[in-house]
C-alpha cells in the first residue's frame, strides 16, 4: 500500500463513520417525528371530542336554566319532553366522553377522570330532572334545587378540563 493511500485511509474512514452516524441519527429523528405527529393528532382528536362534549353540556345546562325560568309558561307535555330529552342528551355526553378513554394507549389518570365525569353526569341528570320537577310545582324551589345541579355541572366541567 502506498504512503498516500495510508495517509488518506484514516480521514476517509472517519468521514464514512461520521456520515453513517449522521444518517442513522436522521433515521431515528424521522421515526421520532412521525411518532410525535401521530400522538399529536390523537391528542387533537381527544381535545376536539372533549370540547364538543363540554359545548353540548353547556348548552344542556343553559337549557335546564331556561326551562326552570320559563316553567310557568310551559305545558305538561313540553316539560315531559324536555325531561326525557335531558336524560338522552346527558347519556350522549357520557358516551362521547367514554370514547376518549376507550382509545388504546390512554393513561390511568384519564380513565379516572372519565369515571369521575360519568358519576358527575349521572348525578347531574338526576339533580336537573329533580329541579325541573320541583320547579313545575314552585319555580323558586326549582331554582334552589338547581344549585346542586350547578355544583355537579362545575365538577363535571373540571373533570373534562383535566382530560385535556
Amino acid at each position: 500500500m502506498k504512503l498516500g493511500t495510508k495517509l488518506l485511509l484514516a480521514p476517509l474512514l472517519t468521514g464514512v463513520i461520521a456520515l453513517a452516524g449522521g444518517g442513522f441519527n436522521a433515521l431515528l429523528m424521522d421515526r421520532n417525528a412521525v411518532r410525535n405527529a401521530e400522538a399529536f393528532k390523537a391528542d387533537l382528536v381527544n381535545l376536539h371530542t372533549v370540547a364538543t362534549a363540554q359545548e353540548q353540556m353547556g348548552r344542556l345546562h343553559a337549557g335546564v336554566y331556561r326551562t326552570v325560568a320559563l316553567i310557568g309558561s310551559l305545558d305538561e307535555p313540553a316539560i315531559k319532553a324536555f325531561r326525557a330529552d335531558l336524560l338522552k342528551q346527558v347519556d350522549e355526553v357520557g358516551r362521547v366522553v367514554a370514547t376518549v378513554a376507550s382509545k388504546p394507549g390512554q393513561t390511568e389518570a384519564l380513565g379516572q377522570s372519565v369515571k369521575g365525569i360519568a358519576g358527575d353526569l349521572s348525578r347531574y341528570a338526576k339533580q336537573a330532572d329533580n329541579a325541573i320537577d320541583m320547579a313545575s310545582v314552585d319555580p323558586n324551589t326549582g331554582v334552589a334545587a338547581l344549585q346542586s345541579a350547578d355544583a355537579t355541572f362545575k365538577s363535571a366541567s373540571k373533570h373534562m378540563t383535566d382530560i385535556v
